[in-house]
């Protein structure tokens, strides 16, 4: 299955990191996450781009598990 680009906004990033029960730095351990990076994008002060982007979507579609 392909990896979508579809954008990602601040409240569906917390909803990721919730539903998966990971804290900012426990996600940021699937680089290119940081967990400034990830502050950044739940406060809404960056936009997801590129491989961070694709990740989330992933996480978003099929959770967490699918990275694992």
């Amino acid at each position: 299955e392909p990896l979508t680009a579809a954008p990602i906004s601040p409240e569906e990033t917390r909803s990721v990191r919730g539903r998966a029960h990971l804290r900012p730095a426990a996600l940021a351990h699937s680089p290119p996450l940081t967990p400034g990076y990830i502050s950044q994008l739940e406060r809404g002060t960056k936009q997801a781009k590129g491989p961070a982007l694709a990740i989330l979507n992933v996480i978003r579609r099929k959770g967490i598990e699918a990275l694992l």
